[in-house]
């Protein structure tokens, strides 16, 4: 098949990872264009005001989603908040929630109410839960309340720290969100296995 010779060509749907869906008018927008996008299968951010930090809230949100477009299949996922325990995880595992978005306080969009100090050992019993139930976690990777140095961005900065989780709970998933790419920090990234 030479590709001038072809006038069509269809590609499957395609997931899209990483979502905002927002609420209210903004979700009633956005949601229609999953599909129109190519896009069957979406993993929601949970950073609504309030944030979603309960297997209800997930469930409701996931339900006022299907009622707009109900051929998309959605990943839900809880914000990280003290109130996201081990019990909690275990009954997200049973509903079907796919993972955990961790917000660092005061970085993004709605992240007042993320996680502030050493998280590790705060979050330890829940991240131990989620090794346990193979939910995701997934990082917005940066370090609150730091000024970059000229050479070194905030998201280089949070490499030990993911250094430090990844040795702590070896078999949680992580998927690090970063907002630069330099060959420094996914050589890093490589090395310390994520």
């Amino acid at each position: 098949m030479r590709l001038q010779d072809v006038h069509r060509l269809e590609l499957p749907p395609t997931a899209d990872m990483h979502v905002h869906l927002r609420q209210d008018q903004v979700m009633g927008l956005v949601v229609p264009y999953i599909r129109r996008g190519g896009v069957d299968t979406v993993f929601v951010m949970p950073n609504l005001q309030p944030p979603v930090t309960s297997v209800t809230a997930a469930l409701e949100y996931k339900s006022r989603l299907q009622a707009i477009e109900p051929e998309v299949n959605y990943l839900m996922s809880l914000y990280l908040h003290p109130s996201v325990t081990p019990d909690v995880i275990a009954e997200a595992a049973k509903a079907g929630i796919a993972g955990v978005k961790l917000y660092p306080q005061g970085v993004t969009t709605n992240s007042e109410s993320g996680v502030a100090g050493d998280f590790v050992e705060t979050f330890a019993p829940t991240f131990a839960a989620m090794e346990q139930h193979d939910i995701v976690l997934n990082l917005h990777g940066e370090v609150p309340g730091t000024v970059p140095k000229d050479d070194v961005s905030l998201e280089e900065l949070f490499l030990p720290t993911l250094k430090r989780l990844n040795e702590k709970f070896p078999k949680l998933r992580i998927v690090l969100e970063v907002s630069i790419y330099s060959g420094q920090l996914f050589d890093t990234a490589l090395t310390i296995g994520v």
